[in-house]
């Protein structure tokens, strides 16, 4: 009876260790979002190796909407309001200029790779890692192709940008 309690979750412990190991790693080598990144390849290696670890459940994936809610509302402040209102209008602004971009480029994907459309809009649309494979698990968009998609993009941007700034 013991036995059979404690198997199910021998894998969850298993993933954990190796998101944290991934993580120390990733910021160890100081990849472009370490901690993030570490975790996501090294968790990759071991579903491909054949680790079988099951997707999250939804009521985990709304868990841990809670905790990137919670995390991204303990930054608040007075001060950052303060910015929020002044910068309210040129927010808008890029915020429908990144989803028009985002919904070109989606078509521009949708149409000459062959993938369908669903898919290109979660790998192209402005969002983090964790909220974007949240969205696609929820419209059923293949997740391993959006997540690949945001982690070039991601990489790139965080590769590129503190070359262009040092060049500009």
């Amino acid at each position: 009876m013991i036995r059979k309690f404690v198997f199910p979750h021998k894998k969850i412990i298993i993933v954990l260790s190796l998101a944290i190991v991934g993580s120390f790693l990733g910021v160890y080598f100081q990849l472009p979002l370490g901690a993030l990144i570490g975790s996501f390849i090294l968790i990759a290696i071991a579903q491909i190796a054949g680790l079988g670890a099951k997707p999250l459940k939804k009521r985990t994936r709304q868990v841990v909407q809670m905790v990137i809610g919670g995390t991204v509302g303990m930054n608040m402040s007075h001060e950052l309001l303060d910015e929020v209102v002044y910068l309210i209008f040129p927010g808008i602004l890029l915020a429908i200029l990144h989803i028009m971009t985002g919904l070109f480029l989606a078509m521009i994907i949708s149409k000459f790779f062959k993938v369908d459309i669903i898919t290109a809009l979660c790998g192209t649309m402005p969002a983090g890692l964790s909220e974007v494979a949240v969205i696609a698990k929820e419209h059923d968009a293949d997740i391993e192709y959006v997540v690949l998609m945001h982690l070039f993009r991601v990489t790139a941007v965080v590769i590129l940008i503190p070359i262009l700034v040092h060049f500009l």
